[in-house]
């Protein structure tokens, strides 16, 4: 009985590694791509909360608080907490000179995104609040900087969410404004260092 006995050649070994190659390359497109969805899906996600948000109190929306059926006393707001920055809370803000989602406000919902998820304040590296109040009024973290950019990360991959924000004056009274609420591009390489906040986290 007569067998092949010949090798495998050059040609075979390098047209071998070039379709391991192809087919590596087409795999690990696909996951950045998915990547990317994802990302960008929780990032028109907590966009859409924020304006919710922001309109809840525009129309001055009445909510089942503790006392009753009325305009939360701070208005409306998101925070998100530093120690899981996978997951935010809407809430109805019931003291007016509090900051932050605490026991005596009104959870409306609490959102979780994938653990692997961060979402934080640009400025700090932190979780946050933003609050928005009555009479175009807003409450926010400090350091938050103007415009105010909300970053959610996943690996290397980034969305910004940015949330005009200013004021002017009446006379010589200062009166704010809410502007846009608009989602970027995402990101690609950006470096994540942790949260640098020092002193107050609140503004």
């Amino acid at each position: 009985m007569v067998r092949d006995t010949r090798g495998t050649t050059l040609v075979e070994i390098l047209v071998s590694v070039a379709i391991i190659g192809i087919l590596s390359s087409v795999f690990f497109v696909n996951v950045r791509s998915s990547d990317r969805e994802i990302l960008m899906s929780h990032a028109e996600q907590l966009a859409s909360d924020l304006r919710q948000v922001r309109n809840l109190a525009i129309s001055r929306t009445i909510y089942d608080m503790e006392s009753g059926l009325k305009y939360p006393n701070g208005g409306y707001g998101i925070d998100v907490d530093t120690d899981n920055k996978f997951k935010y809370k809407i809430f109805a803000e019931n003291d007016p000179d509090d900051y932050g989602f605490d026991d005596d406000d009104e959870l409306i919902e609490e959102v979780k995104f994938d653990n692997n998820i961060e979402i934080i304040n640009e400025a700090t590296g932190c979780g946050f609040f933003i609050t928005f109040s009555k009479s175009n009024d807003i409450k926010y973290t400090s350091d938050f900087g103007n415009p105010k950019i909300i970053t959610i990360i996943h690996g290397e991959l980034a969305v910004k969410i940015i949330l005009d924000y200013g004021s002017f004056l009446v006379g010589n009274q200062p009166n704010s404004f809410w502007g846009n609420i608009y989602v970027g591009n995402v990101e690609q390489s950006y470096s994540y260092n942790g949260c640098t906040a020092s002193g107050s986290e609140y503004e």
